[in-house]
């Protein structure tokens, strides 16, 4: 089985979110509607992190294949771009953890004060959403950077042309 970022979401975070975090069973309704939230928000973060992380290395290819004839390693050589890039694609959720409660009231949030629960669980439980969320993008964020170098990247650490064209050689 490839281990894909979407599949370490589903072994590691969403029963540790469900179980250790929000005290929920495993169960369907409550899987579900978690993973849900966890791969949305983890693919955006993903789909960001990734485009400008390949552009990145394209744009200075130069100085990325002159760090490599100086002696670094593939993994030294590249992780510059993806602290920047990591950065780029956690900003936003970041940004929206920061902001929650005083700029914005997200969904759940409103709904459950609304209907009259208690709203300083409901908080709680929603800052536990927010930084859940954002622990599961970073996760899937730095982990899909390396487990995509394995393709992105010749044996000699060399950028493959087919992660732009889309056609191989």
């Amino acid at each position: 089985m490839h281990l894909s970022p979407g599949r370490v979401h589903l072994l590691l975070v969403i029963p540790f979110a469900l179980i250790l975090v929000f005290k929920l069973k495993l169960a369907k309704t409550t899987l579900i509607a978690t993973g849900g939230m966890l791969l949305g928000s983890s693919l955006r973060g993903n789909i960001v992190g990734i485009n400008n992380f390949y552009q990145d290395l394209r744009r200075n290819e130069d100085r990325y294949l002159y760090q490599l004839s100086t002696g670094a390693t593939h993994m030294e050589a590249i992780m510059p771009y993806v602290r920047k890039n990591l950065r780029a694609a956690l900003a936003p959720s970041l940004a929206r953890t920061a902001t929650m409660g005083v700029v914005s009231l997200p969904g759940m949030l409103t709904g459950q004060i609304l209907g009259g629960s208690n709203p300083f669980v409901v908080v709680k439980y929603q800052i536990a959403v927010m930084i859940t969320i954002f622990v599961a993008m970073s996760l899937s964020t730095a982990l899909t950077f390396l487990l995509t170098t394995g393709v992105g990247f010749t044996e000699a650490g060399i950028l493959k042309k087919s992660v732009f064209t889309g056609k191989e050689g």
